[in-house]
Formats: C-alpha cells, structure tokens, sequence
C-alpha cells in the first residue's frame, strides 16, 4: 500500500521557493491562519495525482497554478511538484515511486515518473493498483465534504464503485464495447466489400476470356513481325558491308593526297618563317631608327635647354649685382638714424631724473595733509553715525507709528470681513446640510435600482443560457437531421445507380441503361419501374416474371438493334428489349380463370388483379405481361395444374406451374433483391428522403428561430448587463456625491469654527494695537529733539573738513602733473630704445642679405662654367647621332629587298598547295558520301531495332533468336507475312476495348474473394467473443458492487451511529435492471429526530453523516491516505471529539493529513505543520513532531 513521504513544491501558486514537507504514518496537522496557502498543500496533491480541471484548483485557467509574483517577487515561469510514495508498488524495485507534474506558462507540461518522462495515463494506472487518484475519495477538498451528500445520486454511487474496485471493469468495459462498435462496422464493411467483389467477380470472368484471345491474337502478330524485323535487318546488315567497302578505299586515297598537300603547306610554311624573321629584322631595324631619332630630338632640346639655362644665370648675376649696391647705401643710411636716435635718448634720461626729484617732495607734503584729513573725516564719520543712528531710530518710530495704524486699520477690516464670512458660512451650512440629506436619498435610491436590475440581469442570464442550451438542441437535431437526409440521399443514388441495380443478375440490361446516351438508344428504364405488387404478390410476381421485369423498354426497332449490336460488341450478355410499336400480346397462360377453378381453396386469384401498372405503360403492360393463376402453395398448384392444364400458376413464394407442364421454383442464388423489392426500397428511400427533408427544413427553422431568440436574448442581457453597469455607476456616483457632501458640511462645519475664532482673535489684536500706537508717538517726539542736536555737531566738523580737503585736491593735482611728465618721459624713452632696437635689427639684415648675395653671384658663376661644360657634351653626342642614323638607314634597304623576294616565292608555293588541296577534297568527298549512305543504312537499321523494342520489347538479335530468323535466300516471303499482320489486327479490333489487367485482377480478386470471406468469419468470432467479454466483466462488476454495497450499507449504519451516539443511517439503491447503472441515495436520521431528507440536516449533521458515509467507505476498502481539508469547520467540540477518535482509529491502516483550525484536531496529530506567509504572497512552512516536542518539554 502506497503512502505519502515527501511532497515538494516550487512555483505552485503562493508556494515560491522550494518547500519539501515530509508526512509519517500517522496523522499529520496543517494548521495556520487564513489565506497563508494551507490549502494550497491539498491543491498539489491533487493536482500532481492528475487533477485536469482548473476549476477544482479554484483557479480559472490552468496557469493560474504558476506562481504569479508578489510585491517583492517576480513571477515565475513554471510550476513543480514531486509526490513520493512508499509501500508495496511494482513500478519501483524499492518499494517507492516519484510522480512529478511540470507546467509551464506557455501552455507546456509534462508528467515524470521516478524521474523519467511518463504519460498520465501510466501515472493513473499506477495509482488506480493503490486505489488512490484525483477523482477518488482519497482527497477531501475544502467545502467539498458535503458535497458526498449533495451530489447526483449516480455520482455518489461512484463512490462505491471506487470503493469495489470496478472502475478499471468499467474502463475494461468502455474498451471493449468501443472495439466492439469498431469490429462490427469493420463486419458491416467486410459484409459490403464481399458482396461487392462476389459481384465483380462474374463481369471480370468474361473480361479476362476476352484478355486472353487477344493475348493469341497479338501473340501471332509479334511472332510475323519478328520474322519481318530479322528480314529487313538482315538486308540492311549486307548493303551496310558494301558500303563500309568503299569508304575504306575512299579514305586510303584521301590519307595520300593529304600527305601531299602537307608537304607543299609545310613548305609554304617554312617560307613564311623566312619572311616572318626578315619582317622582324625590318621591324627591328625601324624601331633602331626611331630611337635614334627620338634620341636626337632629346639632345637638341637638351642643348637648347642648357644654353637658355646660361643666359637665364647672366641675367640673374646682373641683378645680384644691383641688389648689393641698394643694400650698401642703406646700411649708410641706418647708422646715421641710429646715431640721431642716441642723443635723443640722453636727452630724456636727464629730464626724467629732474622730474623725479620734484615729485617725492610733493607726496611728502600731501601725507601730512592726508594724515590730518583722516583725522578729521573719523570725527566726521562718529558723528555722521551718531546722527545716523538717531536718524533711524526716529524713521523706526515713525514707522511703526504708521504700521500701528495701518494694522489697525486692516484688523477693522479684517474683523467686518470675518463676520461676513461667518454669515456665509452658516448659510453655507444649512445648504450643505440639505444637500446631504439628497444625496443619501439619491444613494438609496440608486441601491434599490441596482438590486432590481441585478435581479432582473440574473433572470436574463438564465433565459439566455435555456435559449443557448435549446438553440444547442436544435443544432444537434438539424444537424442529425442533415446527416439523416445526407444518408437517405446516398442510399437512394445507390438504389437508382443502374450499374449497382443490375449487378450480378443482368449486367447487360446495366451496360445498356449507362451506355444509351453514347450509344445512341432510346430507353425508358425497364418494365419493373412502372410495375407494382403488394407483399403479398412480391415474390409471386417476380417469380413468374422474372425474365419480363428487367426488359428494357425501347421506342423503336432500331433502339433495340442497336442496344443488340453493342452486347455483341462488348460481349456484355444478353437483354431481353420491349418495344413500343409493336403491339403484340406475348402468350402465357389463359387470362380467364374458370369458375370452378376460381372457387378452389387456396386459389388466390390472377397475378394480373395483384399487379398496378404504372402511366404512361399501364395499357401496354397490361397487354403484353402474361398472366397466371396466384395459389397458396407448390402442392395446391401442381394439384390445380392437373385439373386445369391450360392454366399457369404461380405461388406466393414464386414458384410457377407452366400451362406446358413444367416447373420452375426455388431461391436465386444472386445477391440482391429483386427488382420489384428494389423499387418498393427506391420508392421508400424516396418518401424517406422527403421526411427527413422535411425534419432537415423543420429543424433548420427552428435552428434559425432559436438563434434569433439567442440573439434577441444575448441583446437582452448585453441591454440589462449596461444598464446594470451604468446603474453601479451612477450609485457609485452618488456614493460619491453622498461622501463629497459629508466631506463638504464637515469643511463648512470647520470653517464656521474658525472664522468664529478668528473674529475674536482681531478684536482682541485691535485692542492691543491702539494701546502700542499711543506708547510709539511719545518716542517719535523725543528722538526729534535728540536728532537736531546731532545735526549741529555735523556740520562744524564737515566746514573744517571741507577746507583741508580742498588743499589736499590743489596738492593732488600738481601731483598729478608730475606723475604724468615722469610717465610721458618715460615712454618717450622707452620709444627711442625700441626703435634703437628696429635700427640695429634692419642693419643686421641688411648685412645679412648682402652676404646672401654675393654667394649667390658666386653659384651662378660655377652653375654657368657647368652648363657650357654639358652644351659642348650634347654637341657631340648629336654628332654620333647622326652618323648611326646613315648606317641604319642602309641596313634598313637591304632587308626590305630581302623580304619582297620571299614574298614572291611564298605566291608560287600557295598556288602549287592549292592545287592539291582541290584534289584532296575530291577524295573527302567521295568517302563522306559513303558516309552518308552509312549513316543512312545504319539509322534504317537503329529505326528497325527501335520499332522492333517499342512494338515487341526485344532486341532484333532476341527476335531473331526466338523465330530462328530467315536467312537470306530461304524462300520467306515478307508481302505475305506483311498482308496477314491488318487480318489479325482487325480481328482484334472486332474484339473491342480488352481489359488485359482483366486476368491478373480476376485472380487477384478471386484470392481477395476468398481472404474477404475468411476475414469476415474472423470479424463474426470476433464479435462474439467481445459480446462475451462484455458480459463476464458485466457479472464481476455486478457482483462485486452488490457485495461492496452490502458491506458499506452495514458500516456506515454503524459508523453513524458511534458518531451521533445513536439514530440509524442506510444506503438505497433505486429500483433498475442493472445495479451498475442504479442511483445511490442516502438517508439519515439522527437521533430525536424525524426521517427527513438530507437537505433539511444542519450544516454540522451533514458533515458528520458526509464524514459517517467516508469512514464506511474506509472500513470496507481503506485508502493509502486522505486528505481533509477544513473538513470539521462546521463541527461543535462534542462533535470534533467523536471525529478525532474515530480518524485515531483509522489512522492505523489510513495516512491522514488534515488541514485544520480546530485544536481538539490539532491535539490528536502525529506531526504538525505551521503555514505562514511572512511577506505578501509568499508562503513558508515549518513543522513539529508533536511527540517529541512534548517529551521534550517533560
């Protein structure tokens, strides 16, 4: 028995980090306070067991298990969770197995069993052996524990089917009946496809006799035209030889005159050769000129060059020369400025030393008078500042003097503007106040608006869900009613196809209904279309009409002709034509039945009173069908034939008695029904198709109805969902104006307080201020007085301040005459030496240039001495220049003359080669006409061998081989042969279209026939082995959930009564021919109370009779473990002390993990879980051994 070790979570919902939670046998508690993620540790369970429905995980879609972040965390990308159980298991050699669910946020997930990739269904098969899973009683989901009671009655039954073990019967079951469903339309294909082939298999007969005389047929044509392809190759292979003769002759001279003619272009060549190095030689010699010219030209103009060079220079000395006397006389000139310029300069120096003098007298006598002036202006400024100082402290009074009465003046105003505001504000409350009272008026208003149009939302919801499931419902009958008239059409187009109609029992009237068009007959259908029979008279008329029903009704003779000549044709059968125009009666027995044979017991009357002919044919039918004597049975007519020889008669079961004596009976062997049957199926396949139109049209209307009303209800409840959303708006819009207004009367509430404190406050100012103004206008007056003395002292202090002051500005001015001579001397001696300076810098120059100049004259006159030096080189190089030209020159003549005779020899030789190239292509042309006569014979030959491969798919040399070919001369006539071949073409053309697959598909078919037949046997054992199946597993199931509920019946009695210390409980099944699909009820009565139903219990009764009916359930079949989720939220004490004991005393052969408030629960557990959720979000666990901890604390 599997239980829970370890479970570990990473990413499942509030669960962020890696949390590992280890459960012992036992009992484990989790406990917590609410919304810290207890029952997310149920929802892993569940959810790793295989859980598909988002729902049950209390989420909306399945990603919504993945971590989605927190305040502080981000969200994750998937969901872990692992789930190991210990205990008996055959999937894990350690008595342990690790069931791992993955999921991704994009969609993805994956299933790992011990680590390795599994499917779900090999995770359910595992825990199926446990009895454990997401749907069974194993987990108990919160609030989910009345829902045991509450459920359908079939549902609950689940229960007890888990608790038997049947659900993988079941399962079983549902394979079986679906394989079932598939082997018996694979039987119903296999029975068509038999039929089918057992019908192709008589037309294919005739195809592959008519394949086989064509094979014979072509056959002799290959083995004549094998003859004639050796023969015509034969003659070909001699004229090939000759020619090939010739061409060889033809080549033996053509090698000859070639030689020939290349000697005498070999020979023209070498003289080319010649010619070719004299012209190299001439070319050479030219180019030798050329150079010798160019090199002239370079020499000229070199010497010129040079000789423009020296005059250049004699020019350029002459110029130098000038320059140096320009430079000489300046240089004179700038020593006498420079002497001038230094007499200037003593004279300054003596000035400014004078100046200097006088100046330093000067400013010792303005420092007395400055030092007596700053004396003098420090008295002044103590007694600017004590004046100063009063001053302010006057301008201070008197500003305050003027500020006091300012302030007075505005707190007047201050206090006559506060009692009007005062005023506005209790007017402004009273307003405020009224508006409040509106606005909860309007509030309650809009609530009650908000309640109805709620209510009213709610009524349309559920009228657009009935209209949606009704307009499903007529979706589901229009388009079963579709498919309906889908299957009705199909089986009318096969009941009507000509070719399926006549298939096996007249395949020639077949070909002629399909082939009238092209074949250009004019046909009516046959007589069985306007010929009807009741029941009675079916298989009688049929029976005695069974050559006349499928004749073809034609207009003409020529219709009927031509519908022969194509049988013929195609050796399709025989037909048997009724024509229009021909009015004859076809004989039969006598149409009147005398009156004692009329009288006769069992005499039934004519087959003509039981036969309708149909319009336009009725007349001529009735002419022309013979009739007979309808009787019970064979007996009775052989009897009445006896008696009355001149008659026919027939029975009901279609035997005939022949007026001639002779008789006919039995059944046809041949698939099908007859004709007349046929039609009565075509004509009932018709009215059916028109019923099924006419439901397909119905429900078609209805379905357009229904959408309508979908429509006009979906407009409805959008029209209700907006009002009841602008509804909320406006009541949450006067919610708000309600809060505004109380937000507004409190504001207007404070205001009015504080105007009123703030009038008190200016009149208590006020006050004050007017005492403070009479205390400021008593020391405005005092410090008057104080400041006119103060003036007084100023002003003799600034009269003898004044006089000093104006020497001190006489001596500062002479001063300052002085100071600027000295500067102005100064600067005209600092000019002199800056231009002393310029002076000296030019001469330096000058010098400079001077000697620039005369190197310079002295370079021209070196360069110059070079250039008549390199003008009298160039003179005699142009000399030798000259004479090489001559020399060259008469070279040049010599070979010229040399190449105009190798010229002349080359024209004699070209001619000569000419000559024999003419006779060289007289021979090439003789051998390429012998070529070209090879050429032709073999490509005659190549055509014979392609059409003897392409016609016959073999080589001459094979052809010949299998005829033992003619040779030339042996007497073969080939006109003879070639005469024979069109005869035997035409017979096969008289043949018509041959199917030469016919004979491998005849065989191939037949073998097909006869695997069909063996295949269908096997389908037919196989049914019948599944029905039997179905059956034994129907028995163990029955039985198994009959002896389950007997036991869980007796239990839960039991368990209900220690849980309610008294009362009585039972479990029904209702009244069915199969318990397997009965409903459980349950029926509870505690004690002191009435029988009543179950919902009529309070929310603890259900609890406790929901947890009586799950402990029963334990008894009988205990599960591995059980997770109860708050299951005793709505248990008293007394109530939770019975719960405890009794999951005490199951906890020896259950694993319990109970998620729980409850600490008369928590005192019973083995260990216990603490959840919390330090942060926002995000979940931790931690855990206690309960019995340690208090053997700990002893």
């Amino acid at each position: 028995m599997l239980r829970i070790e370890r479970l570990q979570v990473i990413g499942f919902k509030s669960f962020h980090e890696r949390t590992e939670m280890r459960f012992m046998a036992g009992i484990t508690a989790v406990v917590g306070p609410n919304g810290c993620g207890k029952s997310n540790i149920g929802d892993a369970i569940h959810w790793v067991l295989g859980e598909q429905s988002a729902r049950t995980l209390r989420g909306e879609r399945m990603e919504d298990v993945i971590f989605a972040g927190s305040e502080s965390r981000k969200p994750l990308g998937m969901a872990e969770v692992t789930l190991r159980l210990t205990g008996t298991s055959s999937d894990s050699c350690d008595g342990s197995v690790d069931i791992s669910r993955r999921l991704y946020r994009s969609g993805e997930s994956e299933y790992l069993l011990d680590g390795r990739r599994a499917r779900l269904k090999d995770i359910q098969e595992v825990l199926s052996r446990a009895h454990v899973g997401a749907r069974t009683y194993a987990v108990i989901e919160q609030g989910k524990v009345e829902a045991l009671l509450t459920a359908r009655p079939k549902d609950r039954r689940l229960l007890i089917e888990e608790a038997a073990g049947i659900i993988g019967y079941k399962h079983k079951k549902r394979l079986a009946e679906v394989k079932l469903e598939g082997t018996e339309a694979n039987l119903l294909r296999v029975s068509d496809v038999v039929n089918e082939v057992g019908r192709q298999l008589g037309s294919l007969k005739r195809q592959a006799a008519r394949a086989r005389r064509y094979r014979r047929l072509q056959e002799a044509i290959r083995s004549r035209q094998r003859l004639l392809f050796s023969h015509q190759a034969l003659g070909l292979d001699l004229l090939l030889e000759q020619v090939r003769g010739r061409i060889a002759l033809a080549s033996d001279r053509e090698a000859a005159e070639a030689a020939n003619a290349a000697r005498l272009e070999a020979a023209v060549e070498r003289t080319r050769e010649q010619l070719s190095g004299v012209e190299l030689e001439i070319a050479s010699r030219r180019e030798q000129m050329h150079r010798i010219e160019l090199e002239t030209d370079r020499e000229t103009n070199r010497r010129s060059a040079i000789l423009q060079r020296i005059v250049e220079l004699d020019a350029e000395v002459l110029r130098w020369n000038e320059d140096l006397a320009a430079l000489d006389e300046r240089e004179m000139s700038l020593s006498d400025e420079a002497r001038s310029w230094r007499a200037q300069m003593d004279q300054v120096s003596g000035a400014l030393q004078g100046a200097s003098s006088r100046r330093g007298g000067l400013e010792a006598r303005c420092a007395e008078a400055a030092a007596r002036a700053s004396s003098l202006r420090e008295g002044l400024d103590l007694a600017r500042r004590e004046a100063l100082l009063v001053r302010d402290r006057l301008v201070e009074a008197r500003n305050e003097h003027r500020r006091l009465e300012e302030e007075r003046r505005r707190n007047a105003s201050l206090i006559e503007r506060l009692s009007s505001e005062l005023e506005q504000a209790r007017c402004e409350l009273r307003e405020r106040q009224s508006a409040l009272e509106a606005a909860r008026r309007e509030r309650r208003r809009t609530e009650e608006a908000q309640m109805a149009l709620a209510a009213d939302l709610e009524e349309r919801e559920r009228q657009r869900e009935r209209i949606r499931e009704e307009s499903a419902s007529a979706g589901e009958a229009c388009e079963e009613a579709l498919n309906s008239r889908a299957a009705s059409a199909e089986r009318l187009r096969t009941l009507t196809d000509a070719t399926t109609r006549f298939s096996g029992k007249n395949e020639a009237v077949g070909y002629i209904l399909s082939r009238a068009g092209p074949e250009g007959i004019r046909t009516q259908g046959v007589v069985a279309d306007y010929v009807q029979a009741g029941l009675d008279a079916e298989r009688a008329a049929e029976g005695y009409l069974a050559d006349l029903l499928p004749a073809v009704l034609v207009k003409e003779n020529e219709d009927a002709m031509r519908g022969i000549e194509a049988l013929r044709r195609e050796g399709a059968g025989r037909c048997l034509f009724m024509v229009e125009r021909n009015g004859h009666t076809i004989s039969g027995g006598s149409k009147e039945i005398p009156e004692g044979l009329a009288g006769e017991s069992g005499v039934l009357g004519t087959l003509a009173a039981k036969l309708t002919a149909a319009a336009p044919y009725n007349g001529l039918l009735t002419e022309r069908l013979p009739d007979a004597v309808l009787v019970e049975d064979l007996p009775l007519a052989l009897k009445l034939h006896r008696l009355y020889p001149a008659h026919n008669f027939v029975t009901r079961e279609g035997d005939v008695v022949y007026a001639s004596g002779m008789v006919s009976g039995g059944r046809s062997t041949e698939a099908g029904e007859g004709l007349l049957a046929q039609n009565r199926a075509i004509a009932q396949a018709r009215d059916h198709l028109r019923e099924v139109g006419r439901r397909a049209e119905e429900t078609s209307s209805r379905l357009a109805a229904a959408r309508v009303e979908v429509g006009k209800a979906e407009a409805a409840a959008s029209e209700a969902a907006v009002r009841k959303t602008e509804m909320e708006k406006s009541h949450l819009t006067s919610g708000l104006g309600e809060e505004r207004a109380a937000e507004e009367l409190a504001r207007v509430l404070r205001s009015e307080q504080l105007l009123a404190q703030e009038r008190e406050a200016a009149s208590s100012e006020g006050e004050s201020l007017e005492r403070r103004s009479v205390e400021v206008e008593g020391g405005v007056e005092r410090l008057a007085a104080e400041l006119q003395c103060s003036e007084d002292r100023l002003q003799a202090v600034e009269s003898e301040g004044r006089a000093l002051d104006d020497s001190l500005l006489a001596s500062g001015e002479e001063l300052g005459k002085l100071r600027s001579e000295e500067a102005a001397l100064s600067e005209r001696r600092d000019g002199i030496g800056r231009e002393l300076a310029r002076l000296e810098e030019s001469m330096r120059e000058t010098g400079a240039r001077k000697a620039a100049g005369r190197e310079a004259v002295e370079a021209a006159g070196a360069r110059r001495a070079e250039l008549e030096t390199e003008a009298d080189r160039a003179l005699t190089r142009l000399e030798d220049l000259h004479r090489s030209r001559g020399t060259e020159s008469d070279r040049l003549a010599a070979s010229e003359g040399s190449a105009a005779e190798l010229r002349q020899a080359i024209c004699l030789a070209e001619s000569e080669a000419r000559t024999a190239r003419e006779a060289l292509d007289a021979a090439r042309v003789e051998r390429q006409q012998g070529e070209v006569e090879s050429a032709r014979l073999a490509s005659d030959r190549a055509h014979i061998e392609e059409r003897c491969r392409q016609e016959l798919s073999q080589s001459i040399d094979e052809a010949r081989r299998e005829s033992g070919g003619p040779a030339a001369g042996d007497g073969f006539d080939p006109a003879a042969c070639e005469e024979e071949i069109p005869e035997l073409r035409r017979k096969i053309d008289s043949i018509g279209p041959v199917n030469m697959m016919a004979l491998d598909e005849f065989v191939e078919l037949e073998k097909r026939f006869q695997f069909l037949t063996a295949q269908k046997q096997d389908l037919v054992a196989s049914v019948e082995s599944l029905r039997e199946t179905i059956r034994k597993i129907n028995r163990s199931t029955r039985d198994r959930l009959v002896d389950a509920f007997e036991q869980i019946r007796r239990n839960f009695n039991e368990v209900f009564r220690l849980l309610f210390g008294g009362g009585r409980a039972d479990l029904r099944l209702e009244e069915s021919a199969d318990p397997l699909e009965a409903s459980l009820e349950v029926i509870a009565q505690p004690p002191g109370k009435r029988l009543q139903a179950i919902s009529l219990l309070s929310g603890g009764e259900k609890s406790m009779t929901a947890i009586a009916l799950l402990f029963a359930i334990f008894r009988y079949q205990p599960s591995p473990f059980c997770l109860m989720d708050e299951v005793d939220a709505a248990l008293d004490d007394l109530n939770v002390g019975r719960f405890t004991r009794m999951l005490k005393e199951y906890s020896r052969d259950t694993q319990f993990i109970v998620v729980t408030h409850n600490p008369r629960s928590m005192e019973v557990a083995d260990v216990l879980y603490g959840v919390t959720m330090p942060e926002p979000g995000i979940t931790r666990v931690v855990s206690i051994r309960l019995p340690e901890a208090v053997a700990a604390t002893q």
